[in-house]
């Protein structure tokens, strides 16, 4: 059973492909909030996998509340892993996570790192990837993803996540401000170039967004993923002005 997590496609595209190679089923983190669905039954011999992406060098915070209200019945001690995606690196996100499965009972066996193309933009300084760094990133990516197949066929225990430079600092200081000011949908808005298609409401996963005589607007439980923004046809939606000449990210490749 793998549960993700995806906001611009990096991570449901590698849950796909490890849920294809693994025959284990899928299961989105966003589905599961919107229906309030928390009890999942996992066979005897069934893994509990989870991918998603870094989010400040941590886990998403909506994916730690989730965590804290899943009940996994069937299989009382499974072998959980992880599998996050990053533009860089990942701070502690490994070891964030890790305590979290802990308190649940479980023990976290395995963990990787999967560099993607970078998606985010709301702070100066941050932008997508030049398109040579773009297809880099995802010309290495089948020969990663074979590896970590490999390693969890075999149910193999370690962990291959990259931290970088200073991953205290950047989880235990910087995350917990990035979530209190940052993860916030106030700073969202249209330009000109919008037509009121209303593909942003449709496509938001928390369905945040409600699009009002051909406008559109944010009600206040963004995740912060940034979907509304990286699949406007239009290049409409800005967050502040941070955004002005930054680029969108059209997505991995179809799997």
């Amino acid at each position: 059973m793998i549960f993700y997590f995806t906001g611009t496609g990096n991570s449901a595209y590698i849950a796909s492909f490890l849920a294809t190679q693994t025959q284990e089923s899928l299961l989105s983190i966003f589905d599961a909030w919107k229906k309030h669905q928390w009890t999942y039954t996992l066979r005897p011999d069934e893994r509990l996998g989870f991918v998603f992406p870094v989010y400040a060098w941590g886990p998403p915070a909506l994916l730690m509340e989730c965590i804290r209200k899943l009940t996994i019945i069937g299989n009382e001690h499974p072998y959980c892993y992880l599998v996050c995606t990053c533009g860089d690196d990942c701070g502690c996100t490994r070891h964030i996570f890790q305590k979290a499965l802990y308190e649940k009972g479980w023990d976290l066996a395995s963990g990787f790192s999967v560099t993607m193309p970078n998606t985010y933009v709301c702070l100066p300084g941050f932008d997508i990837d030049d398109p040579q760094t773009t297809q880099q990133k995802l010309k290495a990516l089948p020969q990663r993803l074979t590896s970590i197949v490999h390693t969890l066929l075999k149910r193999e225990h370690g962990f291959d996540v990259y931290p970088g430079k200073f991953p205290r600092m950047k989880s235990y200081v910087l995350r917990p401000l990035f979530n209190r000011f940052l993860v916030t949908d106030r700073p969202f808005h249209t330009n000109k170039a919008c037509n009121g298609c209303s593909l942003c409401e449709r496509i938001c996963p928390m369905g945040n967004i409600q699009v009002i005589q051909g406008t559109p607007h944010w009600k206040g439980q963004c995740t912060g993923c940034l979907r509304c923004y990286h699949k406007c046809p239009h290049h409409a939606i800005e967050f502040g002005k941070q955004t002005k000449k930054k680029g969108q990210y059209s997505g991995p490749p179809s799997t």
